[in-house]
């Protein structure tokens, strides 16, 4: 996991903390609660997701590294001739 996945992990943790805990506060109205707790739970869930499908993250060993992809097509150039 790189830094700006770490970063982005931990501030969807924070809002999600903040969702749960903004319902002790009694100076809010119940609308404000309801649309920061979806706030919330929309960061954690979008944080899941990317975690889940591997949208963010290391790179794997199966994922070509983009300079053996323009290697690969030098060659391939190369031995067509162009």
């Amino acid at each position: 996991m790189n830094w700006a996945t770490g970063v982005g992990l931990a501030l969807s943790l924070w809002a999600l903390i903040e969702a749960i805990h903004i319902w002790w506060r009694y100076d809010l109205r119940w609308i404000t609660k309801v649309k920061f707790s979806l706030v919330g739970t929309a960061c954690a869930f979008v944080s899941w997701f990317a975690v889940h499908w591997h949208l963010i993250g290391p790179r794997t060993a199966s994922e070509p590294h983009t300079s053996s992809v323009h290697a690969h097509v030098r060659r391939a150039s190369a031995s067509v001739g162009i």
